[in-house]
């Protein structure tokens, strides 16, 4: 009788493993699309570095914020909406004319880029 209920036993245990185990790789997955989208952004962005000030605007159009840190150096901030209601902000350090640094913050930056890629799939 007690084998009975240890086999019981050992066979609730092993199927609550597998209940968990499940949930664990859409976790992993949601954590490494997440990692793709930020070295796709990181990518991107780093494509400006060394850009002139006047291409980068041709592309990403007039910023919404402009602060001047001094005559040749000055930071462009760019504030895009993405999808889900999310809002990235990426700003430019322009220094003589041409990109020197960038940086972003924000949930979702990038995103529309891995929606450009599916959409050019169908």
């Amino acid at each position: 009788m007690s084998r009975h209920i240890a086999i019981i036993l050992s066979i609730l245990m092993l199927s609550s493993c597998v209940a968990t185990h499940k949930y664990e790789p859409d976790a992993t997955m949601q954590k490494d699309n997440s990692e793709s989208l930020k070295e796709k952004y990181n990518t991107t962005l780093n494509t400006w570095l060394n850009a002139e000030e006047d291409e980068l605007l041709q592309q990403w159009g007039q910023p919404d914020d402009v602060y001047y840190i001094s005559k040749k150096k000055k930071l462009l901030t760019f504030k895009k909406p993405e999808p889900d209601d999310a809002l990235c902000k990426t700003t430019f350090t322009i220094e003589d004319g041409r990109v020197i640094y960038w940086r972003y913050e924000g949930i979702g930056c990038g995103l529309h880029l891995l929606i450009d890629d599916a959409l050019a799939y169908l």
